[in-house]
């Protein structure tokens, strides 16, 4: 990622802006544009905003988060996969929120103080630096394990966005629920002889601010492993969700919110012999 914003949606002011580039942006005002782009597409449009656009050379990814009227975009070259892009975003995100704890509140109502973003920039820099040398290592197999976590992170979000969403319209204790019973799907799984072998699976984290994935490192995986491991947890949510949500209600909501986000990246699932597998198994 060549440029990275975290931008306060109320006011579209740019909190935190890191450039790994010679070429210089004015922050400020870039981070006013892309605001403007997402606002339109999401009022005029009456869409859900931008997941990703083209343009001068470079893509622009978009990581929307409206219930904490936070926006983070990240540029990087064209040719690069956004959905990694946008993965790497949320973990910027969830760091962002665990370090600063704000509010939506603070953001409309308080005048924010953007130097205090500051100390953010070694955070960043140092995950910026981790994905880089994981780049020029990349090869093979590894690549198929970047392309299956990148994949897999977004599906978990989506689907404990279904789970949590559904039940914050019907009753706060089943949320508190959906919440605890994923926490404890994923603590079983550390006893899995998988995890055992291991270890660096035990870096899948489920917190406050959803699913962590991407902080895996590929070269200490296997990849038959991971699939099995990966495949397996999403069926433990899917099998929540079916517990929790009646079949019309759950078929209505993956239609909104799963299923475009699985035909919009079927080659690569084809391109890593996944598709027939996960369609089946969030068909069914």
């Amino acid at each position: 990622m060549n440029y990275i914003w975290i931008i306060n949606k109320f006011n579209s002011t740019a909190l935190f802006f890191r450039s790994y580039s010679e070429l210089q942006l004015d922050s400020d005002l870039v981070s006013g544009l892309l605001s403007a782009l997402n606002s339109f597409s999401e009022v005029e449009l009456q869409s859900h905003g931008i997941s990703s656009i083209l343009m001068a050379g470079f893509s622009w990814v978009y990581s929307n988060h409206p219930d904490n009227d936070l926006l983070l975009i990240a540029a990087g070259d064209k040719d690069k996969n956004p959905e990694i892009m946008r993965s790497r975003l949320e973990v910027i995100y969830q760091m962002f929120l665990d370090k600063y704890e704000l509010t939506p509140y603070q953001l409309e109502e308080t005048l924010i103080d953007q130097k205090q973003f500051e100390s953010f920039a070694p955070i960043v820099d140092e995950l910026h630096d981790q994905w880089k040398q994981a780049e020029r290592i990349i090869s093979g197999g590894t690549a198929r394990i970047f392309d299956m976590i990148g994949i897999f992170q977004q599906i978990y979000n989506r689907l404990t966005n279904i789970l949590i969403e559904y039940y914050l319209n019907v009753d706060p204790d089943e949320v508190a629920a959906a919440h605890q019973s994923i926490k404890d799907l994923l603590t079983n799984c550390h006893s899995m002889d998988e995890f055992q072998e291991y270890p660096e699976l035990q870096s899948i984290t489920y917190g406050e601010n959803g699913w962590n994935v991407v902080n895996l490192n590929p070269m200490n995986l296997d990849d038959e492993i991971l699939q099995r491991v990966l495949v397996m947890i999403a069926l433990q949510v899917h099998g929540e969700i079916k517990e929790r949500i009646p079949i019309a209600n759950r078929l209505l909501a993956y239609s909104k919110i799963l299923y475009p986000y699985l035909i919009h990246q079927y080659e690569l699932l084809a391109s890593l012999k996944l598709n027939s597998l996960i369609f089946q198994l969030f068909l069914t």
